[in-house]
């Protein structure tokens, strides 16, 4: 989140697990998002809230250590997808 709010976009991060979700992104908040990341090698429950939306999957490992390149690669995957 701290690489989001450098770069002055809101992000919100859910979290999946034994305990269930922790965070969870609303149908809402996915409508209103511009792209989704996906940072995960597991399976990830509920994806059809994010139909519609750019949704790019990154391994877990890079975005702990490059999170704002993550998110810069992916808005401009996200804008160059606009364009189609």
């Amino acid at each position: 989140m701290k690489a989001g709010e450098k770069l002055g976009w809101d992000v919100k991060i859910e979290q999946q697990g034994a305990m269930g979700f922790i965070n969870k992104v609303t149908r809402e908040e996915a409508s209103a998002a511009d792209f989704v990341v996906i940072a995960s090698d597991q399976k990830i429950r509920e994806m059809d809230r994010f139909e519609g939306k750019p949704t790019m999957r990154v391994d877990i490992n890079v975005c702990i250590k490059a999170p704002e390149a993550v998110l810069k690669k992916c808005a401009s995957a996200a804008k160059a997808h606009e364009g189609k």
